[in-house]
């Protein structure tokens, strides 16, 4: 990593998730040589760039490297990375450029407007405009990835709530039952290991409690279909990356009531999907 005092103007998180996922893909793809991190001055932005001397793209690969779930036979493998960095980079106007060499490496950048030192920015919108009861209740947390699990607790309960965390729906109804007790909402994870997502895991848990508890389903999955299969089973939406206190507003508005959350949940939603695509 080259380090540089140059100061940026973006959102942390999403520019965070951004440099996180290329340089996730130029350790996988190096087997030997290095990966380097820096940024350079282009006029009013600046370019930050990931190389690496990996297998590299071949040039007609190029145009469809950002497609969801994209795979070619040399490099293997699929996932959503690169597209969710092209996604990040649209909602945050935030140019993405890649250059590549097979079998010499690929560059990736990143073009962020320059920003000014000294200045202070809040980490996270406030809460303090909710209107009504701040929620004090148990939040069930179904995630595989032991590392997300730990940050949501951390996150959930310094806010003071009570917290659950599973790996599977299986793991959960066994917490349950040992503690003895019943969560007040539901936040899985949609890409669970095993035969059920997200929102088939969220139905099975309702039959198994008897009870259609408030739920909220996790992703980076953008994409039509998946929208309209988690909006047909009455769950809300939180698109990845969010913000903390985007899930503990959430929260808030599907617990305020007991009588609205079951006849607005549907619609919320669609809403809230629909203005995160939007963006």
């Amino acid at each position: 990593m080259v380090p540089s005092a140059l100061v940026v103007r973006s959102d942390k998180r999403m520019l965070e998730e951004m440099i996180r996922n290329l340089l996730s893909n130029a350790i996988r793809y190096t087997d030997r040589g290095k990966v380097l991190l820096g940024c350079r001055r282009a006029g009013d932005k600046i370019r930050i760039e990931v190389w690496d001397t990996g297998i590299g793209i071949p040039g007609d690969q190029l145009p469809h490297i950002f497609e969801e779930y994209y795979c070619d036979a040399e490099r293997g493998g699929f996932g959503l990375g690169l597209a969710i960095v092209r996604r990040l980079g649209e909602i945050l106007d935030h140019r993405v450029d890649v250059r590549s060499m097979a079998g010499k490496g690929t560059g990736f950048s990143i073009e962020v407007p320059r920003g000014r030192a000294h200045v202070g920015a809040s980490e996270s919108v406030s809460t303090s405009d909710f209107d009504g009861e701040i929620f004090r209740g148990t939040v069930l947390v179904i995630e595989d990835e032991m590392s997300v699990r730990s940050a949501l607790t951390r996150l959930l309960t310094a806010r003071g709530i009570g917290v659950i965390g599973a790996a599977t729906v299986s793991d959960a109804v066994a917490l349950i039952k040992q503690k003895d007790l019943s969560p007040d909402v539901v936040l899985c994870d949609y890409n669970l290991p095993g035969a059920m997502n997200g929102v088939e895991s969220i139905k099975s848990l309702r039959a198994t409690l008897a009870w259609n508890f408030p739920a909220i389903v996790m992703t980076g999955d953008t994409r039509s279909n998946t929208m309209e299969a988690i909006a047909a089973y009455g769950v809300s939406v939180l698109v990845k990356p969010f913000l903390g206190d985007e899930l503990i507003q959430l929260i808030n508005q599907l617990c305020r009531s007991p009588e609205s959350a079951n006849v607005n949940r549907s619609a919320r939603l669609v809403e809230f999907a629909d203005e995160r695509l939007q963006r």
